[in-house]
């Protein structure tokens, strides 16, 4: 989404901002994307527009935005700080091989992609695993072990993923198949 100067000079006043092009570079770079990305990315990006820009110029105005309010930090998917332009409420899936990380709608298999929420059945454990779950589907009988990192924020997905080895047994009980195996193949 590339913003007027007009545009930006507005948004930038609304949150008390000064006005320059590199912020106005930096924004635009980060609003564009469409994900998560991390303050080298967006360095890269802007650096094609403004060769002379710094990383610490960029990661500068990555941290004004979201104290501003004008960008949401997402770091707790991610070990170093990823950025999100998306202000509106959404929920993001992070692959605990890989970190890899992005938006999904939370009533949706990410399997075959049903979205008749009667057909997402969601297993949960709330004493042992209170933010673990399986999510479901009767569609496609494939699921998916998810991990609420806003419940516990000190979770490790990978780790806890290999403890919830007792929501895979319920899940396979109830006739599911995981989407993608973890690293111990379950």
């Amino acid at each position: 989404m590339r913003l007027t100067h007009e545009q930006f000079r507005e948004l930038a006043a609304k949150h008390g901002l000064a006005v320059t092009h590199q912020r106005q570079v930096v924004y635009e770079a980060v609003i564009a994307s469409h994900g998560h990305y991390s303050p080298e990315d967006i360095y890269a990006a802007v650096r094609r527009l403004i060769p002379s820009i710094s990383l610490a110029t960029v990661y500068n105005n990555l941290r004004l935005f979201i104290e501003c309010g004008l960008l949401r930090e997402v770091t707790p998917h991610a070990p170093t700080l990823r950025v999100d332009g998306n202000l509106e409420p959404h929920h993001h899936l992070v692959c605990s091989r890989c970190a890899t990380n992005w938006i999904f709608s939370r009533m949706m298999c990410a399997g075959c992609g049903e979205s008749d929420g009667t057909k997402l059945p969601i297993y949960q454990e709330q004493e042992q695993f209170p933010h673990a779950r399986v999510d479901g589907c009767q569609t496609c009988r494939k699921y998916l072990l998810t991990f609420d990192l806003r419940r516990e924020t000190r979770a490790v997905p990978i780790v806890d993923e290999i403890a919830g080895l007792p929501l895979d047994l319920y899940a396979r009980d109830q006739g599911l198949t995981k989407i993608t195996p973890n690293l111990m193949g379950n």
